[in-house]
């Protein structure tokens, strides 16, 4: 059943307050701007089993199966970069045999009637339940940046429309694609600008933070490569998946990505072990060193 109450709203809210508290001000200020209504809608409805758009001026609308598959998305990049980086430790052959179980299991949820009928593998939690042990903690947190990072792509589509900025009617492909790309670098710079603010604010190391962040856009754009598996391509309305990339980790910014880089450049590499052809931050290297 479609939830049109306040609960929606609430909730991503006090999800997007979460990702970078130190906006909190002028998140409450864009909120009253631009009136943006989140719906959850139905995962199995007239509008098909993935729905996440923003339209009609305040609209965002969105189903469980959304947020279900952005958080498993992070679980799946972390043992991917798991996998490979254990490889070279070892210097043995990589084994990808849980990470090909989790694509699967992945692919059962997106095209599951009710995604909630399919159970998550052993030893990865529910969405918004948060393990203890640090290694099973990692992806859970970075999740809340996935699916966060994914609902300010679609408000900024909103605040386009309100600004008069927005792809007019009958536009161009390359107009429409173009605000693509605007909503990418609104939502990752809405995440990331602001690290040293929050760093000074909660005494923790700024390096750490913009790690933090930018890892969990990163994992944002492997679940966003997983759900449109060889569906990647320029379409009329979208950017190639393999531009949109480069184009976001252009605007992630020089500094303090190594560590970011490196793990989100091995969950890449593995599934592009499996599926050669998929975009990448690799940009067309090699899958593996």
């Amino acid at each position: 059943m479609t939830d049109t109450s306040s609960a929606a709203n609430s909730a991503v809210q006090f999800l997007l307050d979460g990702l970078a508290p130190e906006r909190k001000t002028e998140l409450a200020a864009l909120w009253e701007k631009y009136g943006p209504e989140f719906q959850l809608m139905d995962d199995d409805g007239p509008d098909g089993a993935f729905i996440l758009e923003g339209g009609l001026f305040r609209l965002i609308r969105f189903n469980h199966r959304v947020l279900r598959l952005f958080w498993f998305g992070s679980f799946i990049a972390w043992e991917g970069y798991v996998a490979l980086h254990t490889s070279l430790i070892s210097n043995g052959e990589i084994n990808l045999q849980r990470f090909k179980e989790l694509l699967n299991v992945f692919t059962q949820i997106l095209t599951a009637a009710d995604s909630t009928t399919v159970a998550l593998p052993a030893g990865i939690p529910e969405p918004g339940t948060f393990p203890t042990d640090p290694e099973a903690r990692a992806p859970a947190e970075l999740a809340i940046f996935c699916s966060g990072w994914a609902l300010l792509h679609e408000f900024k589509h909103i605040q386009h429309q309100q600004d008069g900025t927005s792809a007019p009617y009958e536009a161009s492909a390359d107009e429409v694609r173009s605000e693509e790309f605007s909503c990418d670098e609104f939502a990752t710079e809405y995440i990331l600008s602001t690290v040293s603010k929050y760093a000074a604010e909660s005494s923790d190391p700024e390096d750490k933070v913009h790690f933090k962040r930018a890892l969990g856009i990163y994992f944002a754009l492997f679940t966003m490569t997983i759900i449109a598996k060889d569906r990647w391509s320029e379409t009329d309305t979208h950017p190639s998946l393999q531009a949109r990339i480069s184009n976001i980790r252009k605007h992630m910014g020089p500094e303090n990505l190594q560590l970011a880089d490196a793990i989100a450049y091995a969950a890449f590499a593995a599934l592009r072990v499996l599926w050669p052809n998929a975009p990448s931050p690799l940009n067309g290297q090699s899958p593996l060193p």
